[in-house]
């Protein structure tokens, strides 16, 4: 699907979705803790980044105006404009430059995925996804906030921890499937807590535990049951 292409469903519950794809910032190295942002992009066909007094972000006729109180910025670093299928990124004469995937380069496209290095913050552009056109196009995400296990920059997920929310009282079992790193425990202990429910968060790593003692392990054991129970 073509990124200059936003396309309008409906849900069963009469929802109106649009596709558009999304700019993400992912951290400034020299305030780690300034949080994360998310800035949908429909509608938008330029994209100016510059350095502020302050955080933040304005919209006008399809312009999306970012400044950063990044020392390490340009007033007027970096400018993303829609080229037909994809972004293409520009510096507008910085000091510092830029480096698009790593690498330094005056202009360049910019593929979904790929990490743009501005000053000292980085973004990276994310691939169409279909939100509900009722939702906030601008999201900062407070880092005390990503510390809880709470919040996310994506749209997607910031949808199934909306339904996380819903389900975490009730008495359903709830999956996370996700590779070693990827914040599983912490989700896990969010939920817990939303929950309601009495009592400490204890982990258990059944992958750790040998078959034929996981019996014991969760419900105990009488001496002598098995080599190494000395005691009940």
């Amino acid at each position: 699907m073509k990124h200059d292409t936003e396309t309008l469903s409906t849900t069963r519950s009469g929802v109106a979705r649009v596709a558009c794809d999304h700019l993400h910032l992912i951290v400034d190295v020299a305030r780690p803790f300034a949080g994360a942002e998310s800035h949908a992009l429909c509608g938008i066909h330029r994209i100016e980044i510059g350095r502020g007094s302050a955080d933040g972000w304005e919209r006008s006729d399809g312009c999306l105006r970012l400044t950063r109180a990044d020392s390490a910025m340009s007033s007027t670093h970096a400018e993303l404009h829609r080229d037909r299928s994809h972004w293409v990124v520009s510096d507008r004469g910085s000091k510092n430059g830029l480096r698009i995937g790593g690498v330094h380069s005056a202009q360049a496209p910019l593929p979904p995925g790929t990490i743009l290095e501005v000053g000292r913050t980085f973004f990276v552009l994310g691939p169409l996804v279909e939100i509900e056109s009722s939702a906030a196009s601008d999201v900062h995400i407070k880092s005390d906030a990503l510390k809880a296990g709470a919040q996310s920059s994506l749209p997607s997920l910031r949808a199934s921890l909306a339904e996380l929310e819903r389900v975490a009282s009730a008495h359903t079992p709830i999956l996370i499937a996700g590779d070693t790193g990827t914040g599983k425990d912490l989700l896990a202990r969010y939920i817990h807590r939303i929950s309601g429910r009495q009592g400490h968060f204890v982990p258990v790593n059944c992958g750790g535990i040998p078959k034929d003692l996981l019996e014991s392990e969760f419900f105990g054991a009488k001496r002598g049951a098995f080599s190494g129970a000395g005691e009940d």
